[in-house]
């Protein structure tokens, strides 16, 4: 228990696991005061509960599977992190998308906690609208009803956000972002490694935790708040890209993913 509850997250996610295995039981941890807010899902976690069967919220995958039942197919975790650049990658969009499939952005120095970002101000700049997509923020979500409330500039595989666009991909077919980045390259190489977070001169553009965006739809609740407040995520429609897109989730909202 001492470690579970010291650990990071997915840590103590596999110590969970491991204990279940051993014990061939259902192990539920709550790190919090039980109030009226958590009655109903701690009820439905333990109540009638067969040991012998994973909970719909237990955190084991399919690869995983050492309990008996069937496999969980949700995905749990937070959004993305840029590292302290949200400076450099949250950006507000100043006009539609053109014929070129080019929009105008600015990034918000402001949002992140770089000094340097912050005194050079707003870079405005022409980019690829492929690479711009709504954002979510813990704020944006409320009871049962989400509206992202900007913009984020992602360097990813429009296709599988969970990729880092490859320098020739990037160069090639991306020339205005490419451009963009480069504004910012000694700041985005200077952020510090987190967990599998690891930058390399190969890739120093890239943004950590995008896997959940996979998916085609996300439950999103907000990390702080004092009463639950969550909605599924779907694709919508954007005027100023052109094009229906999911949002992107950032760190400050919990997710839950799922394919079915």
């Amino acid at each position: 228990m001492y470690h579970a509850e010291n650990s990071f997250r997915y840590e103590r996610q596999a110590l969970i696991s491991q204990y279940e295995s051993l014990y061939r039981c259902r192990f539920v941890v709550v790190l919090d005061t039980i109030g009226p807010w958590g009655i109903t899902c701690l009820e439905e976690l333990i109540y009638d509960a067969d040991p012998f069967t994973p909970s719909a919220l237990a955190w084991w995958r399919e690869e995983e599977a050492i309990l008996c039942g069937p496999p969980n197919h949700y995905n749990f975790g937070e959004g993305l992190n840029t590292r302290g650049a949200n400076g450099v990658y949250f950006i507000e969009v100043r006009s539609r998308v053109d014929g070129d499939r080019l929009i105008r952005i600015a990034n918000l120095p402001n949002t992140g906690r770089t000094a340097s970002i912050q005194q050079r101000g707003p870079q405005i700049m022409r980019v690829e609208s492929d690479l711009v997509v709504p954002l979510v923020r813990g704020r944006d979500v409320q009871a049962f009803n989400v509206e992202p409330s900007g913009y984020i500039i992602l360097p990813h595989d429009p296709e599988d956000r969970s990729k880092a666009l490859d320098r020739r991909i990037f160069t090639k077919y991306y020339p205005h972002a490419w451009a963009f980045f480069r504004t910012f390259r000694d700041e985005l190489e200077r952020r510090s490694p987190y967990l599998s977070f690891h930058l390399n001169a190969a890739c120093w553009w890239q943004v950590y935790e995008t896997d959940h965006m996979t998916r085609g739809f996300l439950v999103c609740v907000a990390e702080i708040a004092s009463l639950p407040r969550c909605r599924v995520l779907e694709p919508i429609w954007d005027d100023n890209l052109g094009r229906t897109v999911l949002p992107a989730v950032d760190r400050k909202v919990i997710f839950y993913s799922t394919s079915i």
